[in-house]
């Protein structure tokens, strides 16, 4: 039965493994179609630009998944996750035809990045063509999330991600051989052809599978879904995001700016997408809990699911942590650095220490990420807000101080990204624990107070407290008479929380009968 379980997870989780290590490799090939156009570096460097800065200020569209994943549960709250896709892309465009067009753009793209007036025109062209895309990404997104809520359609999300890459792929071949005047238009053309394609297959798997299933408004006991509840639920996870994606420049300047100089940025570059690959994936256990707890109960308590995926997200560290050590810890990395991916041996032997440095992510990495599901599951990521400022901090931090120390290039961006995910994952662990500790409080408050309103008025002040059983001692008069030992309850309460809202057990729930306990499949 534990086996059946794992293997639920795993025929889960494996799909969205799969697609992010097949996009991670689609980008990489569609860096390879622009580096092999004319007037590569201009047309790289720009689109590279002008595609980071349009993720970056994308906002909450690039969490949209969490939404669909989390908040969906009628048509009534998919038209509300619409509606906030909706706002948040009016902001962002905003943003977009500042940078294109402002004195604004002229800042943060010419001045901030020191580029030249050759890429920096090519910058602003392609944030104003790609304007479009975190709108049709944000809805894909959210398609998504939907998918894997409901009937937890692992296998036709990551289906839609890798027929994006394969679109990509071909739209980049295709416009290769045509050899179109503007070679902006290649990566811009592959960009749009992958996630209208990826969007077209999100929306028909969503109704020919899960439309007809979802309700036209939330049950009776529930409210609707209103934007002000969407915004409040994914700010801190766009926040979380955001922080992310600033780690990597903040580095790359420092690196730049170090005793390495370039040569140092050439070797993080080198080192970051082929490291990313035995780990990146780890990222996917954020959508586990929230799939198999679909109510907020289900996730009350360390038990049943929780305890279940948290054991398989210690496997999958443990995979991935095997599989760095055997890569990065051997002779097989020089043998991929010089012979698989051609590097000279003076790069390849910069790029050896900050491999071995990448071999420590697993643990952060994963620690993050299930906290962060079962937070999400929760509906409590205001608490994930105050890790993201904590990195950021203690990334700048450690870029100051490791030169100081003896550690400089490449070796010193690793080691101070791993600064910035230990820091990160730490302070998510310790808000949860704050938090399930005030819940904890709470709890007890309010059943100590209903406990004292269903006294008999001649009974007040009745109960004495036995140190030796810790459990309430009632007079003789009170007993038969309904009254249960607050421990009692809680201890009922609990087991109550772990089952569905109508009784029955959670997909990955433990149910208790009488003193037996039963567990329960994932299927």
């Amino acid at each position: 039965q534990k086996l059946m379980d794992y293997l639920s997870l795993l025929r889960f989780i494996a799909p969205l493994a799969l697609t992010d290590i097949i996009v991670d490799l689609g980008e990489q090939f569609l860096n390879a179609g622009i580096a092999r156009s004319n007037d590569s570096v201009h047309t790289l460097a720009g689109f590279g630009l002008a595609y980071s800065l349009v993720k970056l200020f994308a906002g909450p569209l690039v969490e949209m998944k969490a939404v669909g994943l989390v908040q969906v549960v009628s048509n009534q709250a998919r038209w509300a996750a619409t509606q906030t896709l909706l706002a948040c892309f009016g902001v962002s465009f905003f943003i977009f035809l500042l940078l294109s067009f402002s004195p604004l753009g002229y800042l943060a793209i010419e001045h901030f990045h020191k580029t030249g007036p050759e890429v920096g025109a090519v910058t602003h062209h392609a944030i104003m063509l790609l304007s479009f895309f975190p709108l049709l990404d944000g809805y894909a997104l959210l398609h998504a999330g939907i998918l894997l809520r409901h009937g937890r359609h692992a296998v036709v999300v990551a289906v839609a991600s890798i027929a994006d890459i394969v679109t990509q792929s071909v739209t980049v071949v295709a416009l290769l051989a045509m050899r179109p005047s503007n070679v902006l238009f290649l990566p811009v053309a592959a960009t749009y052809a992958g996630v209208l394609v990826r969007l077209a297959v999100c929306l028909v798997a969503h109704f020919r599978l899960v439309h007809k299933q979802l309700p036209s408004h939330p049950p009776p006991d529930t409210a609707p879904l209103t934007i002000k509840q969407v915004i409040k639920f994914v700010w801190p996870l766009a926040l979380v995001q955001t922080a992310q994606r600033l780690s990597r420049p903040i580095v790359n300047l420092f690196v730049s700016r170090g005793k390495a100089g370039p040569a140092g940025v050439a070797v993080l570059t080198l080192t970051y997408p082929l490291a990313h690959l035995p780990y990146g994936w780890l990222n996917e256990i954020k959508p586990i809990v929230p799939a198999f707890c679909k109510q907020p109960k289900e996730a009350t308590h360390f038990a049943g699911p929780i305890a279940k995926v948290s054991r398989f997200a210690v496997m999958c560290a443990a995979f991935s942590l095997t599989v760095l050590f055997s890569l990065f810890w051997t002779p097989a990395k020089t043998a991929i650095l010089e012979h698989a991916i051609g590097a000279k041996p003076e790069l390849a032997e910069g790029a050896s220490v900050p491999l071995m440095i990448f071999t420590f992510f697993p643990f952060p990495v994963t620690t993050r990420a299930f906290f962060t599901s079962w937070t999400t599951a929760l509906k409590r990521t205001e608490i994930l807000a105050p890790s993201a400022l904590c990195r950021l901090v203690a990334l700048l931090t450690a870029c100051l101080l490791y030169p100081h120390l003896g550690v400089d290039g490449a070796a010193m961006g690793v080691a101070a990204l791993l600064t910035g995910f230990v820091t990160e994952s730490s302070v998510v662990v310790f808000c949860f624990a704050r938090m399930r500790w005030a819940t904890r409080a709470e709890r007890r408050q309010a059943s100590e107070e209903e406990m004292g309103m269903t006294q008999l008025p001649s009974e007040q002040g009745a109960f004495s407290s036995s140190a030796s059983s810790g459990r309430w001692a009632l007079p003789r008069s009170a007993r038969g008479q309904g009254y249960q030992p607050l421990r009692d309850r809680e201890e009922d309460e609990g087991e109550r929380d772990s089952e569905g809202e109508d009784g029955s057990e959670g997909d990955l729930g433990v149910r208790r009968k009488g003193t037996r306990t039963q567990e329960t499949s994932f299927q």
